[in-house]
């Protein structure tokens, strides 16, 4: 017997918008600093700046061969563009480090173009891995592509040495127009490449993404600092620290998600949010994979119903441009939205014909007593809280347990709702078999704008891929009729 909560303990969280963001420029800070304070000769000499430069090179070879294997494996094209970067990245180190050791001149083109193309290359890299179109096709395809890619470029820069050789005496000076073009072409990438591993962060919470945003932004300076000196510079010197301090932390998120045997997708971009529901005790906590699994011990088909309704609620919510912050919300909200059947006897739950009234009456309750449950154990949000509440509300408050209306029920709430219903329809019951995903629609068509939020149905729509079509249609071999009653009685 669930007891009374004496008062609500939910947490009120701050705007992720805000705090996050502002804690990782706080923390990059100190890099930016670094860089705008150092000046004068530097006291390491070249040949130990080689060295080092070199050992950069391996570390970034090993790790992208590690990523590219990984990526092969799982036929993953996006991460295998994230080795590839790195893999540009090594070259451009080695020829730097080569140049470092030889005896050339600071501005020399060979020594200054292996290190401001590091960054620029790099992260046009990763803000192609964030384009579906490039990374649509097979992972064969994208190896051939990257290939030619970069048998081409390598093929022209050795045309044109060849065809005029005194392009070999090229001199690039610190703070050159040829140098800040480099900066200002990276500058813009590098920062749209960290907003977006920020978006993830944000997304998951994990102190692990937000060290890979810091990182992103720590090369910023760190190209700024080699672009506007020279090898032998204090300031080119602590560019270089930075620049290494910032690929190492990107290796360490990428290589505690390797161990994870996931793909990073703060890295490539290819997080996405639904991922919230699929890894529930990484992202949204133990407590929430704990209650999901305690409603699956005593209803099993508990756990493929919340799982597909979190998942369809949450593509339905990024289709509505919800922010991160609420996605996380109605994620969880949609894996504990039935909690409240762990009040409800086990005979109810799987009773194989129809509901009496009565029956009907406790499965009214798990709502209420889903949120009494949840606000006695502390810490959830508040809209969580209304989430497992008001799922089984209507815009025309026709639903329970307090018959609120449209403007009374948050769009999380609204679009939870029909995700409810549609995945209600479209599975078997105990009491009645699935019907079809198109018969499913068309009642949802029918109850827009009255039962359910119109704006909501027609998000469903647009989500439903063929995979979940053909999911849906394994689910429901055999059409039959939609009756009043089931939508009712949809839970």
């Amino acid at each position: 017997m669930l007891r009374r909560p004496i008062r609500s303990q939910h947490t009120s969280w701050p705007s992720l918008w805000v705090v996050v963001p502002l804690v990782v420029a706080l923390v990059a800070l100190p890099g930016w600093l670094a860089v705008a304070v150092v000046s004068g000769p530097d006291p390491i000499s070249n040949a130990t700046h080689a060295v080092v430069t070199a050992l950069m090179a391996v570390v970034l070879a090993v790790l992208g061969a590690v990523i590219a294997r990984t990526a092969w494996r799982r036929n993953d094209a996006r991460t295998m563009l994230g080795a590839f970067c790195m893999g540009m990245s090594t070259i451009l180190l080695l020829t730097e480090s080569i140049a470092l050791a030889g005896d050339l001149p600071p501005d020399a083109g060979v020594l200054r173009l292996s290190g401001l193309l590091v960054i620029p290359l790099g992260s046009a890299i990763l803000m192609a891995a964030r384009i579906r179109g490039v990374v649509r096709p097979g992972r064969e395809l994208v190896v051939l592509r990257t290939g030619v890619i970069t048998l081409t470029v390598t093929a022209l820069i050795c045309a044109s040495w060849l065809a005029n050789p005194s392009a070999l005496s090229l001199t690039i000076g610190a703070g050159s127009l040829s140098a800040m073009i480099l900066f200002a072409t990276a500058a813009p990438l590098l920062a749209a490449t960290a907003w977006s591993a920020c978006r993830t962060a944000m997304l998951t919470r994990r102190p692990l993404d937000s060290v890979l945003c810091v990182g992103l932004l720590w090369l910023v300076p760190a190209h700024l600092a080699l672009a506007t000196s020279l090898p032998g510079d204090a300031r080119w010197a602590a560019g270089h620290a930075l620049q290494f301090a910032g690929f190492s932390l990107m290796a360490i998120q990428t290589a505690v998600d390797l161990s994870r045997h996931v793909a990073s997708g703060s890295l490539t971009g290819g997080l996405r949010s639904t991922a919230l529901v699929e890894r529930s005790a990484e992202f949204l906590g133990a407590r929430v994979s704990a209650l999901v699994d305690r409603m699956v011990e005593k209803d099993p088909s508990t756990a493929g119903h919340v799982e597909r309704v979190a998942v369809l609620a949450v593509q339905m919510g990024e289709h509505l441009h919800l922010p991160t912050g609420r996605l996380r919300l109605l994620a969880a909200g949609g894996l504990l939205h039935d909690i409240g059947k762990l009040s409800v006897p086990t005979e109810i739950l799987q009773k194989p014909g129809r509901l009496t009234d009565d029956e009907f009456e406790v499965v009214q309750k798990h709502p209420a007593d889903g949120r009494a449950l949840l606000t006695e154990l502390g810490g959830f949000h508040a809209l969580v809280l209304d989430l497992v509440e008001h799922h089984h509300e209507r815009v025309d408050g026709t639903g329970y347990p307090h018959g609120r209306q449209g403007d009374q029920l948050p769009l999380e709430v609204r679009i939870l709702a029909v995700a409810d219903v549609f995945d209600a329809l479209t599975t078997d019951r105990p009491y009645r078999r699935a019907c079809t995903a198109a018969d499913a629609l068309a009642e949802l068509d029918q109850q827009a704008g009255t039962g359910l939020d119109s704006r909501c149905v027609a998000a469903l729509r647009d989500v439903i891929g063929q995979a979940q079509l053909v999911e849906i249609g394994q689910r429901a071999r055999r059409p039959r009729p939609i009756l009043a009653a089931d939508m009712r009685r949809s839970a």
